[in-house]
């Protein structure tokens, strides 16, 4: 499936709101719905009010239904060497200029975290993880490429890396946990401001 079809999809959905709207909307009952599954009591509900906050916003619930098509696609793109989910953000023109907000396309992702993983073995030797904190993460572009590199390297990316993002917006925040959830990656992914490190919530 192509960011194409993606969007397709999404502008077939409630033709009344606008894409950044019912872009938002999948992200919140997307990581909504896979946060729940290990989220506490008090925190799953919460989830739960949230997920059904978006959904009462739709008079259709037939359109309601045709997000999971949108997270199957997701999940169809996780083992691949892209930011699907960057990408298409990047299409529909949803990066947040007036924060100064640049998503770094996924191919210079790539050659960074090759060039910072030239001794990947040695620390896996010595510790058997490695740590990565992303502090500006955006959908979580580096932290892809950098779990690509270590199962390039024939290693389990989900027991050799651990995760914590940080991204101070909202959609960004977003789409970072639900792309590495969907990759099966460890961590924590924040919706916070790195430079008060004033944090507001977490996905895990």
């Amino acid at each position: 499936m192509s960011v194409k079809a993606f969007i397709k999809i999404l502008r077939e959905i409630d033709p009344g709101k606008d894409g950044y709207t019912k872009f938002r909307d999948f992200l919140t009952m997307a990581s909504c719905a896979l946060d729940k599954k290990t989220a506490e009591p008090t925190w799953a509900e919460a989830l739960e009010e949230q997920y059904m906050q978006v959904v009462r916003s739709y008079r259709k619930k037939d359109d309601v239904r045709r997000m999971p098509e949108l997270l199957a696609m997701v999940f169809d793109k996780a083992g691949q060497r892209s930011d699907f989910l960057g990408n298409v953000a990047g299409e529909l023109g949803l990066q947040e200029g007036a924060i100064g907000q640049f998503f770094t396309p996924y191919e210079v992702c790539r050659l960074i975290a090759e060039i910072n993983c030239g001794d990947l073995e040695q620390k896996l030797e010595r510790k058997g993880f490695i740590t990565l904190q992303e502090p500006a993460c955006g959908a979580g572009a580096m932290v892809l490429a950098i779990a690509g590199v270590i199962e390039g390297k024939c290693h389990d990316q989900a027991s050799c890396l651990r995760i914590e993002a940080i991204d101070i917006a909202e959609i960004p925040y977003r789409m970072c946990f639900l792309q590495l959830a969907c990759r099966g990656l460890s961590g924590r992914v924040w919706r916070g401001n790195t430079l008060s490190m004033e944090m507001f919530e977490s996905f895990t």
